[in-house]
């Protein structure tokens, strides 16, 4: 019964984020260049089928805050993402609410489409972007755990000229020390790319808002600092070390934490 009403919530959750979503104002300018489509075979596997690269993103940086009903013991307050709280290898209900920020020179990043299975091709500037992820069961850990349910979830991609890119995902972990990246697979259900299959890889890192802003460091973002022992505690070093993560950063590229390197969001059709 806690599930069904778990996954109620979350659905409802989700349909008010597609509210929100399709709220305010678009600018007017699209700057738009041609780029090729490139075809690249498809895995081992699959038959010889061929995928067909329509599209990507680069560039984009999220601020996410963490919520969950449940309490984190130490403090009394709604957990995040947690590692091993209250106990080795706990789950709890989450919810990862994404908001696009800009980046060290102002841009909140671009998304080049061929023009196959999109209604123009170019290169299209990033206004706004926004997502969100849940599930009622799950941890900060890349383990293997049967008892936690995938992040899923919604991102929504505005663009300057008033058109946008909507899709539906599910979220896995990296194992090992791969911890600080984790990847998306999932369709655009709306706009640039209808119906196209995506993968987006992105890093992502605990951080935690500064009281004295006046000494913020220009990373990861103004007014926050890695929080170093929770993203230790999420990789499972030490084993058994507790973490609580409530804010993070998530972006493409290199990620200033750990060194490894996100790929962005591809998308694709066939295979």
């Amino acid at each position: 019964m806690q599930i069904r009403l778990k996954l109620a919530a979350i659905a409802a959750a989700l349909v008010a984020t597609t509210a929100v979503a399709d709220m305010g104002a678009r600018a007017a300018t699209t700057t738009s260049v041609a780029p090729t489509s490139a075809t690249v075979p498809a895995a081992t596997g699959t038959g010889g089928a061929a995928t067909t690269s329509v599209g990507s993103c680069h560039g984009l940086t999220g601020l996410a805050s963490v919520k969950s009903d449940y309490t984190d013991p130490n403090d009394g307050l709604p957990a995040g993402l947690v590692a091993n709280i209250p106990t080795a290898g706990a789950n709890h209900d989450v919810r990862i609410s994404i908001k696009g920020v800009a980046g060290p020179g102002g841009a909140l990043g671009t998304c080049t489409f061929s023009g196959a299975n999109t209604p123009g091709a170019g290169t299209y500037t990033v206004t706004r972007w926004t997502a969100l992820l849940v599930s009622p069961s799950t941890d900060c850990l890349g383990d293997v755990d049967p008892a936690e349910y995938p992040l899923n979830g919604k991102a929504t991609i505005e663009f300057s000229d008033g058109t946008r890119t909507q899709t539906y995902s599910q979220t896995t972990f990296g194992g090992g020390t791969a911890n600080g990246l984790f990847t998306q697979s999932g369709v655009v259900t709306k706009g640039n790319g209808l119906g196209a299959l995506f993968q987006n890889q992105v890093y992502w890192a605990p951080i935690t808002k500064l009281a004295n802003t006046a000494t913020s460091p220009s990373a990861p973002y103004p007014g926050y600092a890695y929080d170093t022992a929770t993203a230790a505690a999420c990789a499972g070093n030490p084993p058994g070390a507790k973490g609580d993560a409530r804010d993070l950063i998530v972006g493409d590229g290199v990620s200033a934490l750990t060194g490894q390197t996100a790929s962005g969001y591809t998308f694709s059709v066939g295979g």
